[in-house]
């Protein structure tokens, strides 16, 4: 089954949902599912994410808030192509 996480936070900033997310990622994928994370453009160290994890980053900008966290901008015409062609089974 493909499966496809949209979150408005992700790595390199940590907390409950983005690890959460990162769980339940790689116990799907363990269970031989295809995960792929939607998440606002960041850098991320790639030894923090689950093996064979798909991530496709949104264009975002800084929150000013909290230094750590990004805002995703609108989907653009282009990302929404990209989850047409995964072609995911279920959206969360």
């Amino acid at each position: 089954m493909k499966v496809a996480y949209f979150t408005d936070f992700f790595l390199p900033a940590i907390n409950g949902v983005i690890t959460s997310i990162l769980n339940v990622s790689a116990g799907l994928i363990d269970r031989g599912h295809d995960v792929t994370i939607y998440a606002p453009k960041s850098k991320i160290n790639p030894d923090h994410l689950p093996k064979n994890l798909h991530v496709r980053l949104i264009p975002s900008v800084d929150s000013y808030i909290y230094p750590q966290w990004r805002f995703a901008l609108p989907m653009t015409p282009a990302m929404l192509m990209a989850i047409k062609n995964d072609k995911p089974d279920i959206l969360h």
